[in-house]
């Protein structure tokens, strides 16, 4: 019994301890799960607010993508990364030389590329309405060199550099042009590629943008961080809340943590702070800003350029401030290096001028006023004209504008005159300066006074007497090369001298028949017709004249003649010429010729050539009102004198920006003038090239509805007159030659029969022959006083003729002593100079002038003892 107590008691007690055991164990798990779940509660609150911290972030860098003014794209070019790492698996090392001989691997990387985003700054960019409309033409907003561009970037890609930057021409969907700098960040890892930020900075209006593009933390903050730009966010207050790394490496940091909450306001200077201050104020209110700052710290020395936007929230309040910045401290030290060279330029010992394209003088040195003794406000505006003496060469000229216009570089000496009157000789470098399209805008001359160099040099000369040989051996160099360009034109020339036969040979015949016509006394309705006749056939003889006096200009074969001449002749001749004209037209004439001296020496066709070529343009273009000619001495000395002649209408004007180009062959101020008043937009180009070759230049001034003034400029020589003979050359063929005996040889029958009818009226004796051989026959059995011999004809031509007739000894008469003289419709100097190598005497050109014929014949008769 007492034992089962015991037992008893034994059992109870260890179930009241067990059941305490589990009571308390019971507690603490309670305690320990009431523990848990607040722990929980807790994690789960944090999470809440990560959560809510990491969409802001997104959010954030959201906004800051969308509002950047910079164009940014996000593209995924995870493909190219791939395709890369295969090809440097295959082997390749040198990617550019890979790509260079197979250009389609490229091309096919290019279609790699995927484009994830791109925000609204780059739609306003290319003027697209939507990322379809602007992916779906992205051809068409590639500019010239976009292929080399991404083959580039592909290298840098391949190099594993940090970022990649350059220039490229875009278009917008309009067809504008949009001249950029892009900018890429190149990851580090595969996974990057993903998502590369890709920017572009619109130049074309010297903006600089940035964009902070964000969609997710991850994504937008690497975009930030790779950026080859400083950028910061700001709070209200001013102080910096991140930076990126670029901005570290431009601060010379190591980590964030040693600039975020410290001002912003410290990397400015002293004397820019207060600006930026102010600045700052404005963005917490909503405006941005971009601006220069000089730098301190870590950026002293540095000159920055900012930009500060502003950020806003969800609610549209400003929530921070981004600025972005760079350095721009290379663009500054690039002025500076230019402000240097213009100091080089005002300071050098050498003479300098720039003029524009139409030969104005824009800007001179200081040397350039020393040397010539000129204010600079009477140089500005000026032609470097006012400089020359008269003395430098007229070839030198040419070969000057020669070179400039074909836009080549030019170098030779100017024998100039200062402004007291002293000369002086310089050597001048002149070139052309082009804008970036190429064009010329201006010429600048180098000039260096050489008057003391020349003086030393022919002092040395006159001891250098072993210099004969090498003079004689450039001499015989440059022979050859004459010979050499010589025989490059004979095919030109020969075609020149064809076409001037087989036309002149016809017209000849025209003009001929005319003339007698005309002495024939016709009846009043037939002069008419004969006058509309010789007229017309006087024009077109004009244009022929014109078209081959322009290829003899470009040849170089035109020749000027010397002879004396009166100054009325040249004045009364035009006026002769245009009086018909003038008339018709209710015009008159005014000649102004008293600063001129009367007689002249020079080469009066072409003097009158000029002259006419402007006044009938005058007489052309002018309704009503009066023709004022004038001839103005500009210069004279010993034996010569500079002349400028003038030609002043009242006509209808021309355009300003039509002038410069009227002196160009085959242009006229309007193309319709060719229709309404005849011409070949030759004469005032024809009239150029023959003043330049009498030493002169050209020039023109107008005004619309008030009329025109064209000038020329000649160097003649003066004359007192002693060598002129006025005696009429049929006066004199009649009076002295009466019976003198002609033989003429002429293969056409129309200009046969002419010129006999021009001969016999001046009383003198002629026989004719077809050919050479026949000519030949006849010289052996008559005697004559002078053959008129054609070159060009059948069976035997005019120059076999005249050698064989040379080599005669059996005639009565001394062949040598036989005038010959050609008929030719060639005109050309060589043509001419083959003619008398054969034996020839002298020349009359085809369409024959009776003046010219009688005058030629008379000379060469033999004159009665």
């Amino acid at each position: 019994m007492d034992l089962t107590i015991l037992v008893l008691s034994f059992v109870i007690a260890a179930s009241l301890a067990l059941a305490g055991y589990f009571a308390q164990t019971t507690r603490k798990q309670k305690t320990q799960i009431k523990t848990a779940n607040h722990n929980l509660a807790a994690e789960v609150d944090e999470r809440i607010l990560a959560e809510r911290a990491l969409q802001g972030n997104e959010e954030r860098f959201k906004a800051l993508f969308e509002n950047s003014q910079l164009s940014v794209w996000n593209v995924d070019m995870s493909l190219v990364q791939y395709e890369l790492n295969k090809l440097r698996m295959a082997g390749i090392k040198d990617l550019r030389k890979h790509l260079m001989t197979d250009p389609q691997v490229a091309m096919e990387l290019l279609t790699k590329i995927r484009i994830n985003h791109v925000n609204n700054a780059t739609l306003k960019l290319f003027g697209a309405d939507s990322e379809d409309e602007l992916f779906k033409n992205l051809d068409k907003t590639m500019g010239p060199g976009a292929d080399a561009v991404f083959v580039d970037e592909l290298c840098a890609i391949w190099e594993k550099k940090r970022g990649f930057q350059s220039e490229l021409a875009f278009r917008s969907l309009a067809g504008d042009e949009i001249r950029t700098i892009i900018s890429i960040a190149i990851p580090e890892t595969d996974e990057g590629f993903l998502s590369i930020p890709f920017t572009i900075t619109d130049i074309t209006q010297g903006k600089q943008a940035e964009h902070n593009l964000q969609q997710s933390e991850s994504r937008y903050r690497s975009l930030v961080e790779n950026v080859p730009m400083c950028i910061h966010e700001i709070d209200l207050s001013g102080k910096i809340i991140s930076i990126n790394q670029a901005g570290l490496d431009m601060l010379q940091l190591n980590h964030e943590d040693e600039i975020v909450g410290q001002s912003y306001l410290a990397a400015v200077n002293n004397k820019d702070r207060q600006r930026v201050y102010e600045l700052l104020l404005q963005a917490n209110s909503g405006n941005s800003s971009q601006f220069e700052f000089g730098g301190s710290g870590a950026l002293e020395g540095y000159i920055m350029s900012s930009s500060l936007v502003p950020i806003r929230d969800g609610a549209g309040n400003v929530a921070l401030i981004l600025s972005v910045s760079q350095n721009i401290s290379g663009r500054r030290q690039m002025e500076d290096e230019l402000r240097k060279l213009a100091q080089v330029v005002e300071q050098s010992p050498q003479s300098i001028v720039i003029t524009n394209v139409d030969a104005e003088i824009e800007y001179v040195n200081e040397a350039f006023l020393n040397a010539t003794g000129y204010q600079l406000e009477e140089l500005l505006g000026k032609n470097p004209q006012i400089l020359q003496s008269g003395k430098t060469p007229s070839e030198t000229y040419l070969s000057l504008w020669k070179a400039l216009n074909y836009n080549k570089s030019w170098r030779g000496e100017f024998h100039n005159k200062r402004k007291d009157g002293s000369e002086y000789i310089e050597r001048a470098s002149i070139t052309p300066i082009h804008n970036p399209d190429n064009e010329i805008t201006h010429y600048v001359a180098i000039n260096e006074d050489i008057t003391q160099k020349k003086q030393l040099a022919k002092e040395l000369d006159d001891h250098r007497h072993n210099l004969e040989t090498l003079v004689e051996e450039r001499t015989a160099q440059l022979a050859e090369a004459r010979k050499r360009a010589e025989t490059a034109n004979q095919a030109k020339s020969s075609f020149l001298a064809n076409m001037s036969h087989e036309i002149r040979t016809p017209m000849n015949a025209i003009i001929g028949l005319t003339h007698l016509l005309q002495r024939a006394e016709p009846s009043p309705e037939q002069v008419e017709k004969l006058t509309k006749i010789d007229a017309s056939a006087g024009h077109l003889l004009a244009i022929i004249n014109d078209i081959l006096d322009i290829s003899k200009i470009e040849a170089g074969k035109l020749l000027l003649e010397q002879s004396d001449f009166h100054l009325d002749s040249l004045f009364d001749h035009v006026q002769d010429l245009l009086k018909e004209q003038a008339v018709a037209k209710g015009l008159g004439f005014e000649v102004d010729t008293s600063e001129v001296p009367s007689w002249l020496r020079g080469d009066l066709t072409r003097l009158r050539q000029s002259l006419l070529n402007f006044a009938s343009n005058a007489v052309k273009f002018t309704d009503e009102g009066t023709i004022f000619l004038r001839a103005k001495t500009l210069a004279k000395f010993t034996d010569e004198v500079l002349l400028r002649f003038e030609v002043q209408d009242t006509g209808m004007g021309i355009e300003p920006d039509q002038l410069f180009r009227l002196f160009d062959p085959f242009e006229q101020a309007d193309v319709s003038t060719t229709r309404r008043h005849g011409g070949t937009g030759l004469g005032l180009s024809i009239t150029s090239h023959l003043a330049q070759l009498m030493g002169g230049e050209v020039g023109a001034e107008s005004e619309l509805g008030k009329g025109s003034t064209f000038w020329f400029t000649a160097l003649l020589g003066l004359s007192d007159g002693s060598q002129n003979d006025d005696t009429s050359s049929e006066v004199q063929l009649r009076s002295s030659h009466a019976g003198s005996r002609i033989l003429l040889v002429e293969d056409n029958l129309i200009n046969r029969e002419v010129a006999l009818a021009l001969l016999n009226s001046k009383d003198l004796v002629t026989d004719t022959a077809e050919n050479g051989q026949q000519a030949l026959t006849m010289v052996q059995s008559t005697t004559y006083d002078l053959i008129l011999m054609d070159v060009q004809m059948p069976v035997m031509d005019g120059l076999e003729a005249t050698r064989l007739i040379r080599t005669l000894t059996d005639s009565s008469a001394s062949q040598n002593d036989l005038p010959i003289l050609a008929m030719t419709a060639n005109v050309f100097t060589e043509d001419r100079q083959a003619c008398l190598e054969a034996g020839m005497n002298d020349f009359v050109a085809k369409p024959v002038n009776p003046d010219n014929l009688f005058s030629t014949i008379a000379k060469w008769l033999p004159q009665e003892e």
